[in-house]
């Protein structure tokens, strides 16, 4: 079991899609090794918000839902952490996303930062947001 699941992005896409509000990281756009897959959605039938946020990563068989328990943005990575009754299913406990340069130009991480202040509204999930130029 890795103790840091890491990798570095190039590609980023956030979106909303039938309700469904998907962060995708990957080391490909087409097809990708490395990749994370945080998603929410917002259903009467969830007993609460984290119950609708899901996360995938490529060795884990399925999403999990209310796996992370907290997110952190910087200008040169994103962080997470999940909750350990998941780690046996992700295989790891802690994810770190480094940001390939073009992903830092642009306004590439303000739309990251945004997709995760929105995915993190009314959840248990802790949301680190670090000044980046």
């Amino acid at each position: 079991m890795k103790e840091i699941y890491r990798f570095t992005a190039d590609t980023i896409e956030c979106f909303t899609e039938d309700e469904v509000q998907t962060i995708a990281l990957a080391d490909d756009p087409v097809e990708p090794d490395n990749f994370i897959i945080i998603t929410r959605l917002d259903d009467k039938v969830n007993a609460s918000v984290d119950d609708g946020i899901g996360f995938l990563t490529p060795h884990s068989d399925y999403e999990m839902i209310g796996a992370i328990i907290e997110i952190a943005l910087t200008e040169n990575d994103l962080q997470l952490q999940i909750k350990p009754e998941f780690i046996e299913h992700y295989g790891s406990e802690f994810f770190q996303v480094n940001f390939d340069r073009s992903m830092r130009a642009g306004n590439k991480l303000k739309i990251l930062e945004d997709s995760l202040v929105s995915l993190c509204d009314g959840s248990q999930v802790v949301l680190h947001l670090f000044e980046y130029d």
